[in-house]
């Protein structure tokens, strides 16, 4: 579950960019963590157009802002800041970078607001480009759990839909996904306490199935 002071400085970011004609999003580890991953982020990942740089800087000069430094694979500018002691990394990337190439996003509900992060898919394909393969092999492997439970289980007599842990590891074998039994259950154990899905526990009358439903929050996660 992300901290509560993260929520309130990305409500800061919003009110500000909202003034602004700067286009932004949410990304890295703070865009997957809203999520629904299990995560938790040492900062929270800005990105715009290298274009709108300047106006950023401007926008943030009653901050204390770093040094400006190009990154090693030319695709993008950025600077930190600080606030609330939470740092905020923007990267102002060029229109050839990785990300404004892979354009997938999501909204997000914060309190009140709507924010815009880049999809869990574009994470994970972005990523997979810089080299990053395990960061993108953690996303693989939680969303090939929600896309599993959403989809019909076809091979299941049971009427109501929803897959028991057996079920759900053999789907994973037929993704030719290595994915060991103990990290599954802790990831459907984070995954519920996100509200991402249910664990259903049924009486004599089933069998005493124990089974995973997908939530609406899960559902939106990945349509």
């Amino acid at each position: 579950m992300l901290d509560e002071s993260y929520k309130i400085v990305i409500e800061l970011l919003n009110s500000k960019f909202s003034n602004s004609k700067i286009d932004w999003y949410l990304t890295g580890k703070i865009s997957l963590a809203l999520q629904g991953m299990n995560i938790q982020p040492k900062n929270i990942g800005v990105l715009i157009h290298e274009e709108d740089l300047n106006k950023a800087l401007k926008l943030f000069s009653e901050y204390k802002i770093s040094e400006i430094i190009e990154l090693p694979n030319k695709e993008a500018k950025e600077f930190t800041l600080e606030i609330n002691k939470i740092p905020v990394l923007i990267c102002a990337e060029y229109k050839n970078g990785t990300y404004w190439k892979v354009k997938e996003t999501n909204k997000v509900k914060i309190g009140e607001i709507n924010v815009l992060c880049f999809s869990l898919e574009a994470n994970k394909n972005a990523y997979e480009k810089i080299g990053m393969k395990e960061k993108a092999k953690l996303i693989e492997e939680f969303t090939i759990i929600l896309k599993i439970l959403n989809s019909p289980n076809i091979s299941s007599d049971f009427q109501d839909n929803g897959y028991t842990f057996e079920e759900i590891v053999k789907s994973i074998k037929k993704e030719k996904i290595k994915l060991s039994e103990k990290k599954l259950k802790k990831l459907l154990k984070d995954m519920e306490k996100e509200g991402l899905l249910e664990e259903r526990h049924f009486g004599k009358e089933y069998d005493y199935r124990v089974d995973y439903n997908l939530e609406n929050k899960g559902i939106k996660i990945i349509n």
